[in-house]
């Protein structure tokens, strides 16, 4: 049996520095350029909730970190259904490399949650498109303005932590539907499991998602739904109490095995969706606060003149914020023309931040 190691480290938002934020690592203590496997427990937050699973899949070789959701705890902050909270777990992954060293592979990541935490997944997934080999939501929650509708007892705490209704703030909604930016998923092996009996969670919800997936010809999505004749079955309760998901976990790890998916690679042209932010190993682009506006961004960066189109999906006046490209994005100078006007210059070796504002078309032009 494999010897495994436990502790906690903490770490704060890289987004509005909201600290100490907890994490905990499970791995085998003889861990060296592991695989992690990213943790997310349900809505009441606490890394321990899933700790079981944790131990289970550190058995298996990977390097595991329950990330603690923001305001649950010992975690400071407040919980916002997958706003600025999805930041935390990328905020906690990096904290990782830095601490652990040689003993983790921050080239290959997977994720994988159970109900709220599933949530989490979902939109980790669209927020980060290039970086998770393989994801797993348990009875995920994919469109928060839907799941109000459909389980009415959990509405007043949505509306609390999204702070308003859906008629209220119908922008802050449409950043928690997933299947707005299903075009994201962009080469990870994306799994979906639940019970066919489900009703905390809709199962409606993971459909709508896979369907829209589908739609856009991915094909690395499947779906897991248990039935009452079945010997093992997906069913929404407390994880560590029986282990009953250790069946379906195993199914999700083989297949990160058997298939051995490889880094993900960033095209150099391509079109996303911006659900409040998003970040790319090319460029980052945060709306207004991160969490109420959406926009979709067009690409090319592999042409002479580079160019960008940024369009609100929300009210124009919604698509404010900024855009930052990567110090690594070109190996020469270029001109940012942002409609029509030169707003700034890249120097290769740094980052470049670019502010927005409404839709905004910009040429990337060698700087002569």
């Amino acid at each position: 049996m494999t010897k495994l190691k436990e502790e906690d480290y903490t770490f704060e938002s890289s987004f509005d520095g909201t600290g100490p934020l907890y994490a905990l690592a499970v791995y085998p203590k003889n861990a060296g350029n592991s695989p992690i496997m990213v943790l997310m427990c349900d809505c009441s937050g606490t890394r321990d909730r899933v700790r079981s699973s944790a131990v289970h899949m550190a058995g298996h070789d990977y390097f595991c970190i329950c990330v603690e959701i923001r305001g649950h705890g010992d975690s400071a902050g407040k919980q916002d259904d997958n706003g600025l909270e999805i930041m935390d777990i990328y905020d906690g992954m990096q904290a990782a490399g830095r601490r652990y060293g040689e003993l983790v592979d921050m080239s290959n990541i997977s994720i994988a949650g159970y109900s709220g935490g599933g949530g989490n997944v979902y939109f980790a997934v669209l927020k980060f498109p290039f970086l998770f080999r393989g994801a797993i939501t348990f009875f995920g929650i994919s469109d928060y303005g839907m799941w109000g509708r459909l389980y009415q007892r959990c509405r007043p705490y949505i509306e609390a932590n999204v702070e308003g209704s859906l008629e209220e703030v119908p922008q802050k909604y449409m950043v928690r539907n997933a299947a707005l930016a299903a075009g994201n998923l962009r080469g990870t092996r994306f799994h979906i499991a639940y019970d066919q009996e489900e009703t905390i969670c809709p199962k409606i919800m993971n459909t709508v998602f896979f369907n829209a997936a589908k739609e856009r010809g991915y094909e690395n999505i499947f779906v897991h739904e248990s039935r009452k004749e079945d010997k093992d079955r997906w069913l929404h309760k407390k994880r560590q109490v029986d282990g009953h998901l250790c069946p379906m976990e195993d199914v999700f790890m083989h297949d990160l095995a058997s298939s051995s998916p490889g880094a993900l690679v960033m095209p150099m042209a391509g079109a996303l969706t911006v659900l409040g932010f998003i970040v790319t190993p090319k460029f980052k682009c945060v709306l207004r606060k991160g969490h109420d506006a959406v926009a979709t961004v067009e690409y090319d960066f592999g042409q002479t003149e580079a160019w960008m189109d940024i369009v609100p999906v929300t009210a124009t006046q919604d698509c404010v914020g900024e855009l930052t490209l990567a110090a690594d994005l070109f190996a020469q100078s270029r001109q940012v023309i942002i409609n029509g006007r030169k707003t700034a210059t890249t120097t290769p070796g740094a980052e470049t931040p670019i502010a927005i504002r409404g839709r905004s078309t910009l040429l990337l032009k060698p700087d002569k």
